[in-house]
């Protein structure tokens, strides 16, 4: 999974230059407002925002434009050769009610099953795009709050794995067997810890590749870009108790051995350009296994005022270009177990 933030604002344009910039999108406009779209932060409008992106899709691809104000919505699935605008003023807010998110079959961390769909989702598409100036919020506390009571239910009862499956909550931008999809321009801001997230675990297996991320801004995030494919060991790996009763599919699944060989994960071909991070307390915690490196990523222009410029272990044709990672000691990050990581360089 890459986790980019629990709440994005996607750049692009100012609102009047809102019909302008979608014309150089391609495609016919669509104004989600001429379906019945009203941004007065009541009305639910996930229906017309829809009706706009399946209308715009019906000939063909085109733009649909969000203008300012306040529309809270359910799932939205942005369709193929559609572009989906969120203007400056903007804010797509999502629903509380679990019922707002159609269950779909995707994957969640490293389990084929069925899952409540995101707030904005490009699902087994091909050259969709979100991209704006507006503001994405997942006002996504109901389910933490669920999640949170099911913890309580579930750790004293050696389940903790298993409350993430169990708990189903949107996440709030997800891609899912799309190609040539793109989500540009995200900004990600306190209090989200993470940046840039590769996570999984080594009986998960599946390969990473072909991964574009381009356009961000990082305002005081704690780690900018994170690779942990052992992510919370105690936790990733399942052992179903004795006694438990109506054992879910996926349970079976989770508890199942995997040869060392078939589950450890492998990512290759990253590309990530134009990251600006303000505030940010580490560069890079990056890792993976000896016998599966992290390969061939590049990296341009990264303008990075970080604390720590942080640690890159088991990569190997590494790139960073034009790259500027400003530390208070003013130290390149650490390569260990590496090879052919290049244009690293400490501050004079």
């Amino acid at each position: 999974l890459l986790y980019l933030g629990l709440t994005g604002a996607l750049t692009s344009a100012a609102p009047a230059l809102l019909p302008a910039v979608a014309r150089a999108q391609g495609g016919k406009i669509h104004d989600a407002a001429d379906f019945g779209a009203v941004g007065d932060g009541q009305t639910i409008n996930t229906r017309p925002i829809q009706a706009a992106i399946d209308a715009a899709a019906a000939e063909g691809g085109g733009t649909v434009v969000i203008r300012p104000g306040l529309y809270l919505s359910g799932s939205l699935f942005v369709k193929s050769g559609v572009t989906l605008m969120i203007g400056r003023g903007a804010t797509i807010r999502g629903l509380k009610d679990i019922a707002a998110y159609p269950m779909i079959r995707t994957r969640v961390a490293g389990i084929e099953m069925d899952w409540p769909a995101a707030l904005l989702n490009i699902y087994r598409q091909q050259n969709a795009k979100i991209t704006g100036e507006g503001l994405v919020d997942g006002d996504g506390q109901v389910f933490w709050d669920s999640y949170w009571a099911l913890r309580r239910d579930y750790d004293p009862r050696d389940l903790r794995w298993a409350a993430d499956y169990d708990c189903r909550r949107p996440r709030l931008i997800h891609l899912y067997e799309a190609d040539q999809a793109e989500v540009s321009g995200l900004r990600i801001e306190y209090p989200v810890p993470l940046g840039i997230f590769f996570k999984s675990g080594h009986t998960r297996g599946g390969v990473i590749s072909n991964i574009r991320l381009r356009d961000i801004h990082l305002q005081d995030v704690r780690t900018l870009f994170r690779v942990n494919l052992n992510w919370y060991p105690n936790y990733s790996y399942a052992r179903i108790p004795p006694g438990v009763a109506d054992v879910p599919d996926y349970w079976r699944a989770l508890a199942t051995p995997v040869p060392r060989d078939q589950g450890v994960p492998r990512i290759h071909d990253v590309r990530l350009s134009d990251i600006k991070a303000v505030g940010g307390k580490v560069g890079f915690e990056a890792a993976a296994y000896p016998e599966a490196p992290l390969k061939d990523f590049l990296f341009e222009r990264l303008d990075w005022d970080v604390h720590d410029a942080g640690t890159i272990a088991n990569a190997e044709d590494w790139r960073f270009v034009d790259c500027n990672i400003d530390t208070l000691d003013g130290k390149a990050p650490r390569a260990t177990d590496s090879v052919r990581v290049t244009g690293l360089r400490d501050r004079a």
